[in-house]
């Protein structure tokens, strides 16, 4: 037996544009026999006010594959264009709707320049109304519509007749719809598993199950039971539910249109502009943008309409107000590309590489691309120019070491370069860069291989220049280093370019401290020539209760340097001390001091100077010495011109 074929579903998202009365809504209802005005006002008036949706299902498209296609019915009056601008985000193709009777008209002019802003360069063309004009008027309205299209950069891939009232030429519509996205069965699986993006488009309460958005999924998977995020805002809900068109699901994938039912641990409220994610992405309120002029305006021109202007940014379902600066003109291959900063007074998800629209004054319309969705504080004009040209060349190798290399630390947390790498390629392109040795991973940040070699050299001459530590030796912690080399560094980053510089052999590290190579090697003979001179001072002060260290280098024609090294080293054993400074003592002989000090204490209740010299047998200096060590370790305590005894001796 035969098994069954499994036909694949792929989902395509249209958005109908014109102008208004064009017959847009009328056309969808005849195409998929949904009406998709669903607010009562649109009814009454007959016009659509917000955004409505339908959707066809098209079976065996091409053979194995099932199309589901999704349209977005837009405004097409003016007063609603912010509605229109929501619902454009994320298309694949535009059916362009064009009355027969009336041709192109205002707001077709400005549909078709938002879709050539928004990367749309595609479209079919609905010749409605066709049953209310003449041959004549049908050819002067489609050549119009044709030269409007190649104006702003739009392909005609079609062009349809259409009589809505009638039904003619919904058949043909159905036919030239699956014939144009039959070039997308081979859809990137990458869409399919990146991380979820889907902006917003409405928020509605349903009795019995609670918050529900609707908007269409432009990237990743979405399953029920999912986390996700939603920004701005912060919010963290849970997939309580999944449909498409009134179908449950289990699994949606990129290119559906959605309704999500959301639950939340608290209380919260949603709103068209918002965005779904699949990991948490800061939204911004500081872009750096690509400015492109269209075709029905010179770049002068637009610069000087803009400059002082208020504006308004439209990307995915947001609309967000703010103003724009002027960066400079670069000159990109021959080419004057316009860079602006635009600061938003709402934040805003975006992704450098993305479309977005931007209105001015009084119905001026631009748009471009996201460069930047950050700009640091240490990255100046200069360094900022020279990145835009990198990105603006689709060089983002260049645009990655031209960015770490601006900052001043060296080095960049990793997730920084959201701000300027677009999600398709930053984590292939870091891995290679990486392998390449092009840059380096320090734990969780990246850094330029001059960038490396820089803060090698610096670490390096740090530890060759640290002054001996402790017993004398070479080595420095560390803590030392890191406080003095880079300060403001992670930790963690720090550890792992010490690991660099050891795993190449340029640094020596022992626990928690470093030395250059060969410097263990000279530590170790210095402590052979320590160690003899140790047992020399020992079997001299073995001799004497207490004796000048002037004394112990004459005899051993040492350094005091080298003196007071081995007789600390002495004093971690326990077998010898620095006395006041000036002397040195067994501590053997300290004490049998401490034991003679104690029997006076028990005789007498004080200790005089005298008395403690008469007991030891010495002079006066020796006995003052001795005294003031045990002062200052807490064994006795002057009072006037006596002591009392604080601490007990050891006796054997």
């Amino acid at each position: 037996m035969e098994s069954a074929t499994v036909s694949k579903t792929l989902y395509f998202t249209i958005a109908t544009a014109g102008h208004v009365d064009h017959g847009k809504t009328s056309l969808l209802r005849s195409l998929t026999g949904i009406d998709p005005d669903r607010l009562k006002e649109e009814k009454l008036r007959q016009m659509t006010t917000d955004l409505g949706f339908a959707h066809l299902d098209i079976a065996e498209a091409h053979p194995g594959v099932d199309f589901v296609i999704g349209f977005i019915d837009v405004p097409g009056h003016g007063k609603f264009l912010k509605n229109m601008l929501a619902g454009v985000g994320g298309i694949d193709v535009a059916l362009l709707v064009v009355a027969a009777d009336e041709g192109p008209m205002p707001q077709t002019v400005a549909h078709v320049k938002i879709l050539s802003l928004l990367g749309v360069k595609q479209a079919i063309v609905a010749l409605t109304k066709i049953d209310m004009a003449s041959e004549q008027m049908q050819d002067d309205a489609l050549r119009k519509t044709e030269e409007l299209l190649d104006r702003f950069g739009v392909k005609r891939l079609d062009c349809v007749k259409i009589a809505s009232p009638t039904g003619h030429g919904i058949d043909e519509l159905k036919l030239k719809l699956k014939g144009s996205l039959a070039s997308a069965i081979r859809r990137d699986d990458s869409d399919q598993n990146a991380p979820v993006y889907l902006p917003i488009d409405r928020v509605f309460s349903k009795s019995g199950y609670g918050v529900v958005i609707t908007g269409t999924l432009v990237r990743g998977t979405v399953k029920v039971g999912d986390s996700l995020f939603i920004e701005p805002g912060g919010l963290k809900p849970r997939v309580r539910g999944l449909e498409t068109f009134g179908k449950s699901l289990q699994t949606a994938q990129a290119g559906q249109r959605l309704a999500i039912n959301l639950t939340f641990r608290e209380h919260t409220s949603l709103a068209r502009g918002q965005t779904i994610l699949g990991e948490h992405v800061s939204a911004s309120t500081n872009l750096i943008v690509h400015i492109i002029p269209t075709a029905d305006v010179a770049q002068a021109t637009l610069k000087q309409q803009i400059s002082g202007q208020p504006i308004r940014l439209y990307h995915g379902t947001a609309e967000c107000p703010g103003d724009l600066r002027w960066v400079d003109a670069i000159d990109v291959d021959g080419e004057s590309k316009l860079v602006a900063q635009i600061s938003l007074t709402e934040s805003v998800v975006v992704e450098p590489g993305d479309r977005f629209v931007l209105r001015y004054g009084d119905d001026g319309i631009t748009g471009g691309v996201i460069l930047s969705n950050g700009r640091p504080r240490w990255l100046t004009r200069p360094k900022l120019m020279d990145l835009c040209g990198a990105l603006l060349k689709d060089d983002y190798r260049g645009a990655v070491n031209l960015f770490l290399d601006a900052c001043s630390q060296r080095t960049v947390r990793e997730d920084v370069l959201t701000s300027l790498l677009p999600q398709t390629v930053r984590g292939e392109l870091t891995d290679k860069m990486v392998a390449d040795s092009d840059i380096f991973r320090l734990a969780q940040y990246l850094a330029t291989k001059e960038s490396i070699q820089l803060l090698g050299l610096k670490l390096l001459r740090e530890v060759a220049q640290q002054k001996p530590e402790g017993e004398g030796d070479k080595q420095t912690s560390l803590e030392t280093i890191r406080g003095k080399v880079l300060p403001g560094i992670d930790r963690a980053a720090f550890q792992a370019l010490i690991k660099h510089l050891t795993d190449s052999g340029q640094v020596v590290r022992k626990g928690d401290r470093l030395s250059l190579p060969g410097a263990e090697q000279a530590v170790a003979s210095k402590s052979e020539d320590r160690s003899q001179l140790e047992t020399a001072l020992l079997e001299i002060l073995s001799q004497h209760l207490c004796l000048e260290i002037d004394e112990l280098e004459k005899q051993t024609k040492q350094s005091k340097k080298q003196i007071v090294a081995a007789l600390n080293s002495l004093a971690k054993e326990d077998k010898a001390s620095v006395v006041n400074y000036d002397f040195a003592s067994l501590n053997s002989k300290l004490n049998e001091a401490h034991c003679l000090l104690a029997d006076i204490w028990q005789r007498k209740k004080e200790i005089s100077p005298a008395d403690f010299r008469d007991a030891l047998g010495t002079t006066r200096k020796y006995a003052m010495a001795i005294l003031a060590y045990f002062d200052d370790h807490g064994v006795t305590r002057r009072l006037n011109n006596s002591r009392v005894l604080l601490k007990n001796p050891k006796r054997d």
